[in-house]
């Protein structure tokens, strides 16, 4: 973790009928490394039938038995976040005729979640078992993040005013109290993906025959060798405050 300023300051002093007021800005920023400890795969499943109903069933069994291969693997049913269900027509078109329907294609998304890391390769190999629409890649990311904000925005306030006092000190001038603060935005990096370029080859929105071909379709993901090891993500703030001197 680190926190500084920027070397941005200003002495301010305005004109008019009022006494002039001298201010100091200053700018301070603070940086937080942060520990992911939850990860997450989003799935997708449909299925196309002449029927909606027919469409919709066809959709929760391949669900229904993906949801049952991930508890077998020891993911609780608790740990499968369902999305959305989602029906469309599917339509043909001839010529000088307007479309006609002659099927319904039936989606599920859903999310499975984990803090065992080392559930992920069977958590994917049951995505790709079950044969889903899409599937994305692994996310890792901090379920404290509002916690980790707040030591970060404590931070770069003591930086803030270190560097305050800092200055007055070199002008010889007394540090007066804070009139304004304003909150930069959030720098950060909110997800880290476990992608092509980290070696498995699952690839963000990528479809399953993507997956497939490039993990080689006989290389099962709890075949390969090697912890998954998501690093950490900087967490970082800047603020910007004027402080009157007197």
């Amino acid at each position: 973790l680190a926190a500084g300023c920027d070397q941005h300051y200003s002495i301010d002093s305005t004109g008019g009928s009022e006494p002039p007021q001298k201010t100091i800005s200053v700018t301070g920023t603070a940086k937080l490394e942060v520990q992911p400890d939850e990860a997450s795969v989003e799935y997708t499943f449909s299925s196309t039938e002449k029927k909606i109903a027919a469409a919709h069933a066809a959709t929760a069994a391949k669900v229904d038995a993906f949801v049952k291969t991930l508890e077998a693997a020891g993911v609780p049913k608790s740990d499968v976040v369902f999305g959305y269900t989602n029906y469309s027509p599917d339509y043909v078109y001839e010529e000088n005729k307007p479309g006609r329907i002659v099927t319904f294609t039936a989606t599920t998304s859903l999310t499975v979640k984990t803090k065992d890391f080392k559930k992920i390769p069977a958590i994917v190999e049951a995505g790709i078992a079950a044969n889903p629409t899409s599937l994305g890649s692994v996310q890792f990311y901090s379920t404290n993040l509002p916690e980790h904000k707040k030591k970060v925005r404590d931070m770069a306030l003591r930086a803030v005013k270190e560097k305050a006092e800092q200055i007055a000190r070199g002008l010889d001038v007394k540090l007066g109290k804070a009139i304004s603060v304003s909150e930069g935005g959030w720098s950060s990096s909110a997800y880290r993906y476990y992608g092509p370029s980290y070696g498995y080859g699952y690839g963000w929105g990528g479809n399953v025959a993507n997956v497939a071909q490039a993990q080689g379709v006989s290389g099962a993901p709890s075949e390969m060798a090697g912890p998954i090891s998501p690093g950490t993500t900087p967490l970082e703030l800047t603020i910007d405050c004027v402080f009157e001197i007197k």
